[in-house]
């Protein structure tokens, strides 16, 4: 998520009570040497709201993120509030299952169902296409807490806190066989991988003896119990066959997890994690599909997973200051093994990286704890069930990070979109380019195009030549589709060309070039139109009004420049800077531009006068870029204090603070304007969405669903 906060939970009534003073200041603040309109009251309160639902969001308070932005003001809603609305919900569907609690999920062997369990004392079965409920499991006396299909999904296990294991006809939900007793309190039953044996687990307590946790083995067909064993001090919560059935485990709230040889029962491997002052109550356990690994989730908020061989501590997922925020419920491995999935009473279900640990993602959406997850067998959707009854839907495809996160390689400082928005094309540190499907964030093509870094870059208005400039001097126009060069413009010593912007018609196209000066170019030919010299120093920037018409040039002098497209000559100077210029846009009605640069401000001047208009503050350190919306109602700027702001060009109100953890060189909106590429220095392009995935992607084949 890119709205980052470490997991530090102050109170969000104090965070909502900030959020309704921070805006007014960014307003006062904006409205200093200010031709623009005055903040009202209702936009005041649509300020403090979309604040609100942004540290909601950075603390997983989705609940509380979901009532902020509900009861914003409707006639304000824009990007801001709708990237937040989708970012708050990214599932694909969601029914009320239960009225009580939902504590367990779990998929029939071919896909085509699913099963729950409730404190409600129900166990349900639903179709998994349709989420259509097909079953009621009734008859348990109290909280059912765990309901699992049987390997070839004819029967289905459940076990409940009234002593008893329960093993049901999974088409007509007769009830087969009840197995009891079977200890008290929270009662979890597992089959083995052949559909031979059930186990269980479940603890006792007396007052002289205390509480012991228990196992017990039954025949599946029969329900004689086979075996019964006593461990621990604690509640055992769950219990897991290894995928080969060699192998049985349990977790307790006595921070264990203990492993007997199913064929010796001998005693049993203890994993017990490092010594802390933590809570390390175990609460749910899950094998990975080789049998190599087991992975822990606890209520010290982390996921730990085990070589089960070794008995060793291979890795630790989340802790202070990073991952869950509290009670890791529910940790699954997907079918193939590479993703590990965790759910947590923060109201969010994480993906971590099963072989290196990473945080993958973070998926918000319930708005109560999440209490049990589980993969499709086919690996490509998840269902989770929470506290408040409900269950809901997860595509794998759309929570993949490489649809929002691309990985470049290195540093990327050129960015742009194709002009329908289906492409992107990003020019980094080393000099390579590459084209990007927006869709699916897929890597299309790559090639070296400068010998030293590339900074800018520009696509041509009929999407078939990107043109390039580099540190190392250099303008070369590219096949688009196939990365062939068709042109040198330019190739000199002490200059680059850190942005290239086209005219209108995409005849032409401006360049910074040698130390205080900037060329035009003629596309077609090559040949050279203008020089547009006389900064003092290096023109970082520059930029075509949309009339074509103009053209502006923003200087490591401190200065910003408009000039005559069709002539070449100066018109006037924008001064006023304190320290150098880095960025120059026009506003897409071409009436005024905007500049920003060293001395931290924004500063928005009328077109062709150079009249001031108003002064923005809010950064901390140097403005790289900025860009505004197609409708220029939003603009955003990208700066090192490792910030992209979000701000509303009617007013000059700050809306919406993304941070990140380096310094951001570039921001650009896509050409419909649903979508915002940031550019922090970390080697990636992060892709913020305003269009819910959900409305992104096709339905396949039932991993995604309307909302019911």
């Amino acid at each position: 998520m890119n709205l980052r906060l470490r997991n530090t939970r102050t109170p969000l009534m104090i965070l909502a009570l900030l959020a309704l003073l921070l805006p007014a200041t960014h307003a006062q603040e904006a409205a200093h040497s200010s031709a623009l309109e005055p903040v009202t009251p209702e936009f005041q309160s649509y300020l403090a709201h979309i604040a609100a639902a942004a540290n909601a969001l950075r603390l997983d308070e989705t609940a509380e993120a979901k009532r902020w932005l509900a009861a914003a003001p409707e006639r304000y809603r824009h990007w801001e509030w709708r990237y937040l609305s989708a970012l708050a919900d990214q599932s694909f569907g969601e029914i009320a299952a239960h009225s009580g609690p939902v504590t367990s999920v779990a998929f029939s062997p071919d896909g085509s169902r699913f099963a729950t369990g409730s404190g409600d004392k129900s166990a349900k079965v639903f179709d998994a296409v349709t989420r259509a409920p097909l079953l009621t499991l009734a008859g348990h006396t109290a909280a059912v807490w765990s309901a699992r299909f049987s390997p070839d999904g004819k029967r289905i296990a459940t076990a409940s806190s009234d002593s008893t294991v329960r093993v049901w006809d999974a088409a007509s939900g007769a009830e087969l066989l009840k197995l009891t007793p079977n200890g008290r309190g929270i009662a979890v039953a597992t089959w083995s991988p052949d559909g031979k044996r059930i186990a269980s687990c479940s603890w006792d307590r007396t007052r002289e003896r205390g509480v012991w946790g228990i196992v017990k083995v039954w025949d599946a067909a029969t329900g004689a119990e086979l075996k019964s064993i006593e461990f621990g001090i604690k509640p055992i919560v769950d219990i897991r066959f290894s995928p080969d059935g060699k192998q049985l485990a349990v977790g307790t709230w006595d921070y264990h997890v203990a492993i007997w040889d199913t064929a010796t029962w001998g005693e049993p491997r203890v994993l017990t994690p490092p010594e802390s002052p933590a809570y390390k109550a175990v609460q749910s356990i899950a094998f990975s599909p080789d049998g190599k690994q087991i992975a822990v989730a606890a209520k010290d908020n982390t996921v730990r997973v085990w070589d089960v061989a070794a008995g060793k501590l291979l890795t630790t997922l989340g802790g202070r200051g990073w991952g869950h925020t509290m009670w890791a419920n529910g940790a699954a491995y997907r079918p193939d093994g590479k993703v590990l999935a965790s759910a947590s009473s923060d109201q969010t279900l994480r993906l971590w990286n099963a072989a290196s640990g990473e945080d993958l993602t973070v998926l918000h959406g319930h708005t109560a704890a999440v209490n049990a997850v589980a993969f499709q067998p086919d690996g490509r959707g998840m269902v989770t069930g929470a506290a408040d009854g409900t269950v809901r839907f997860w595509n794998l495809a759309a929570a993949e990070r490489s649809r929002s996160v691309w990985r470049h390689g290195e540093t990327v400082y050129g960015f742009v979109f194709s002009p329908d928005g289906e492409r992107a094309a990003s020019n980094a540190w080393g000099g390579a380019i590459k084209v990007w499907d927006v869709r699916t964030g897929r890597e299309l093509l790559s090639w070296p195009a400068h010998q030293q870094s590339g900074v800018g870059l520009g696509w041509t208005p009929d999407g078939k030549q990107l043109v390039s400039g580099g540190n190392d001097g250099a303008v070369r126009a590219w096949d688009a589709a196939t990365g062939k060069e068709i042109r040198m413009f330019e190739d000199v010593d002490n200059g680059r060309a850190n942005t290239i912007a086209f005219s209108p018609d995409g005849a032409r196209f401006l360049a910074p070039s040698s130390t205080g000066a900037a060329k035009v170019w003629e596309l077609a030919t090559g040949r050279l139109v203008h020089t547009l010299a006389g900064h003092k120093s290096e023109v970082y920037d520059a930029a075509w009004s949309p009339d074509g018409r103009t053209l502006a040039t923003a200087g490591t002098d401190g200065i910003g420049k408009l000039w005559d497209a069709a002539t070449g000559t100066e018109l006037v100077a924008l001064t006023g800077h304190q320290g150098g210029l880095h960025a120059i846009t026009f506003h897409p009605s071409g009436k005024f531009v905007a500049t920003g640069g060293a001395d931290r401000t924004i500063r928005l001047w009328e077109v062709p006068s150079g009249r001031l208009i108003a002064t923005l503050h809010g950064h901390e350190e140097l403005i790289y870029r900025i860009r505004f919306n197609k409708e220029g109602d939003r603009m955003v700027s990208a700066s090192t204090d490792k910030t992209a702001r979000l701000w509303d060009t009617r007013t000059g109100a700050l809306l919406l603070t993304l941070l990140y953890d380096e310094a951001v060189w570039n921001a650009e909106f896509s050409p419909d304007g649903t979508r915002l590429a940031v550019l922090p220095s970390d080697s990636t392009i992060r892709l913020l969405d305003s269009v819910p995935t959900a409305q992104r992607l096709a339905v396949p084949g039932g991993t995604t669903a309307r909302k019911q």
